[in-house]
C-alpha cells in the first residue's frame, strides 16, 4: 500500500470532521482530542456521506440520513452496536500533512 497525503494537518481543527479525496476515494477524516482519524465516508445503514449530511458532534459522527451515531475515535456505532465505519491508516507526515493509506479498488 502507498501512502496519500490528502490535506494540511493545520486544516482540521480539533472536534472537526472534512472530507478528503484519496485516489478516487473519498474519506472522512476527523480530529478528536488532538488525534486524526479517518474512515470511509459511507454510513453502513445505506451508504449515506457522513461529510456531506453529518456531523460531528461530541466526539460522535451523526449521519444525517437516519441519526445513527459513530464513537469518532473507534468508528463503532451506538445503536445499533453491530455495526462500524469502515477505518483506514492515517497519520501525520513530518511535514504537515494527513497522510491515509486507502483501501485498494
Amino acid at each position: 500500500m502507498t501512502w496519500v497525503e490528502v490535506l494540511d494537518d493545520d486544516e482540521l481543527d480539533d472536534d472537526d470532521m472534512t472530507a478528503a479525496d484519496a485516489g478516487g476515494t473519498t474519506l472522512l477524516l476527523a480530529r478528536v482530542a488532538g488525534t486524526v482519524y479517518a474512515y470511509l465516508d459511507a454510513c453502513p445503514h445505506q451508504g449515506t456521506s457522513l461529510t456531506e449530511d453529518g456531523d460531528l458532534e461530541d466526539d460522535l459522527i451523526v449521519c444525517g440520513g437516519h441519526g445513527w451515531e459513530f464513537d469518532a475515535v473507534t468508528g463503532r456505532c451506538q445503536d445499533p452496536d453491530d455495526q462500524c465505519l469502515t477505518p483506514v491508516p492515517v497519520r501525520v507526515t513530518a511535514g504537515g500533512r494527513i497522510a491515509v493509506e486507502p483501501p485498494e479498488a
